[in-house]
């Protein structure tokens, strides 16, 4: 009977760990290496089921948000999509505060039942986010809010972030090898909730609105530098927010792109997209996601997608798109996905990452469009209000679509005018391992005229053998400096928003970079060679404040907000990078001492829609915005 025993144990833990391999993949991803091509592509899928076809479409992309629920239910079909897609990032989504209603469609999913029973299992007032009179408080249909802050209640040891960090880290993070973690409702000010009427500390009393965001904020780092102690330097952490993370953090996804919590602004929203690229954990992981604003279909507003798809492609991220945040959860798949070596859409992703990878930083050009340019193309972004054309330096290739015809209809250009809010991707037929033709006779979009030869129309003179300086600059405090002046060899270009510049065409030779910026120590770096047909990708500079001490060095923000009648906002807060300041009684706030440099201001009110200013403080002066007028 022993021998028996011993081999029925034996066969017993062959078919365990055979069942093992068939729940869990070989090897998950290096996420270390974030190496896809461009496009990069991203879907925040949050369906609570993987169908075959739902397998079979989303392999196609880089990066998947997906519900947590799937690692315990469905890890065979996660399993199926990174056999099919290797290099795929899969993260689980996790909500930071928001738990489902008892009754209430998946509760019973183990993730949720698991936090549903430890907040109810805290006491009383517990875990539960209540307001002053003792009610409990909520965000979103059918749902109920936990208390994230720094002062809510201690059970077992532990407040609400430390226990939600350690249930990702010993359940979800075990149940399935996820490349990271995805937290929603990322919120460094969350005095708007409920009108603002909030008790943190349960005294059934109405904490003030600087009360509630600075600790609240300060529950936040614990969640996620917890989680990163939990989980290791190797996992992927973001979350659709948090400016205070970026110690703990990859990364952030924003959600609505370009409006709500992601910013007010085009400019706000990508001064923040830049400034996580450059301050996030290493490797950082950036994802873009746009939306029709919870209407329509994948076809009724083409424009705002290939708008917020060039604006990705001006950074390193990831470009999301789907129907809004009520529902996330399409597999709409554009004419820009996937594009083969003659310019055609593909329509499904054998011609991903066509774009392959970029030569530089993208530049503002003078009529405000902004471009990029890649191995085997470019990316016009045009944010203005108003049409622009550009004339392009040699011809270039539409994308030869299906979807929306008048945009991408595979004619070979030498100008391009694009509309506001939009954008559009060009092919270098170059690059293409085809002849380049001759433009064609346009419809008055596009040039007409064949692009001149380098050689300056036929002559047998020899092209100059040119290459280019790529690099970036920043503040001692690590803020972007817009506008700074960067000199090589007689050129001078102004820095991005993300505090990149590129100089093109130098002739091959040794030089001298030259850097300038107001209130700032200027700098220099030699012997910066410039190689033909490459790109010299010089060390980032960190400019120094001048040596102006005290008042004199800094600057100051004064500014006002009110309502649209004109009327005070009680409990408004206005923030640059990590610094938060109320407005007083009369609605005006002030900075002191703030550093050099370009600034996004947030502005935040209970029960009115955040907004964003771009600010330059220069030192010993004083930056007065215009009026910020809040509407709901």
């Amino acid at each position: 009977m022993k021998r028996l025993s011993l081999a029925y144990r034996l066969l017993s833990l062959i078919l365990t760990v055979s069942l093992l391999s068939l729940a869990f993949p070989v090897a998950r991803v290096d996420a270390a290496n974030l190496n896809h091509n461009y496009p990069r592509l991203a879907n925040y899928f949050l369906k609570p089921t993987l169908s075959q076809d739902r397998i079979n479409s989303l392999k196609k992309w880089d990066v998947l948000v997906l519900s947590s629920e799937l690692g315990y239910d469905s890890a065979s079909g996660l399993n199926s999509i990174r056999s099919q897609n290797p290099n795929v990032v899969l993260l689980p989504y996790v909500d930071s505060m928001l738990v489902t209603k008892r009754g209430s469609y998946g509760w019973d999913k183990r993730y949720n039942y698991l936090k549903l029973q430890a907040v109810e299992g805290s006491g009383s007032p517990g875990w539960w986010l209540h307001d002053q009179y003792g009610n409990q408080v909520s965000s979103w249909v059918n749902s109920w809010n936990a208390n994230l802050s720094d002062v809510s209640p201690v059970y077992g040891g532990k407040r609400w972030a430390e226990y939600l960090a350690d249930l990702v880290s010993s359940e979800i993070s075990k149940d399935y090898p996820w490349d990271g973690i995805f937290y929603d409702e990322v919120h460094e000010v969350i005095s708007w909730l409920n009108n603002g009427n909030l008790d943190l500390n349960n005294d059934r009393v109405r904490d003030s609105s600087s009360y509630v965001n600075e600790h609240w904020s300060s529950g936040l780092r614990t969640l996620i530098s917890r989680s990163r102690a939990n989980e290791g330097p190797a996992k992927l952490i973001i979350g659709n927010g948090g400016y205070t993370q970026y110690a703990y953090g990859n990364g952030r996804l924003f959600e609505n792109f370009p409006k709500f919590w992601s910013g007010a602004t085009w400019d706000g929203t990508m001064q923040e997209y830049f400034a996580w690229q450059s301050r996030g954990l290493s490797p950082q992981l950036v994802i873009i996601n746009g939306t029709n604003g919870n209407s329509g279909d994948q076809f009724s507003n083409l424009r705002n997608m290939r708008f917020t798809l060039a604006s990705t492609l001006l950074g390193d991220g990831y470009f999301s798109y789907d129907y809004g945040d009520t529902s996330h959860g399409q597999l709409w798949w554009y004419d820009e996905y996937s594009v083969d070596a003659n310019g055609n859409a593909t329509g499904d992703d054998t011609g991903k990452g066509y774009l392959g990878q970029p030569k530089g930083a993208a530049q503002r050009l003078s009529n405000g469009i902004w471009r990029r340019d890649f191995d085997r193309g470019i990316v016009l972004c045009n944010p203005t209000s108003q049409t622009q054309t550009v004339t392009l330096e040699k011809t270039y290739q539409k994308i030869r679509g299906t979807q929306a015809p008048d945009v991408n209809d595979g004619s070979y250009v030498n100008s391009v005018t694009i509309p506001s809010q939009d954008g559009i991707i060009l092919l270098d037929p170059s690059q293409a391992g085809s002849p380049s033709p001759s433009p064609s006779a346009g419809d008055g979009t596009s040039g007409t005229a064949p692009a001149p030869s380098p050689s300056g129309g036929g002559s047998s003179k020899e092209p100059r053998k040119t290459g280019h300086i790529h690099g970036r600059v920043v503040s001692a405090g690590g803020q972007t400096i817009l506008g700074t002046a960067v000199r090589a060899g007689g050129t001078v270009v102004p820095t991005n928003p993300g505090g990149e510049f590129r100089i093109s065409n130098l002739a091959a030779g040794v030089y001298t970079v030259y850097y300038d910026a107001p209130g700032y120590m200027s700098q220099t770096q030699e012997s910066v060679p410039i190689y033909e047909n490459q790109t010299t990708d010089t060390p980032m500079v960190i400019m120094s404040w001048s040596g102006v001490s005290g008042a004199s060095a800094t600057g100051e923000i004064f500014g006002k907000i009110v309502n649209g009648a004109g009327k005070t906002i009680p409990g408004t807060c206005i923030r640059i990078d990590t610094s938060l300041v109320p407005a007083n009684r009369t609605g005006e706030f002030r900075f002191t001492l703030v550093h050099p440099a370009v600034y996004t201001v947030y502005y935040d009110a209970p029960g009115y829609k955040g907004q964003t200013q771009m600010v330059q403080v220069r030192p010993g002066a004083t930056t007065v915005p215009p009026k910020v007028i809040m509407s709901r």
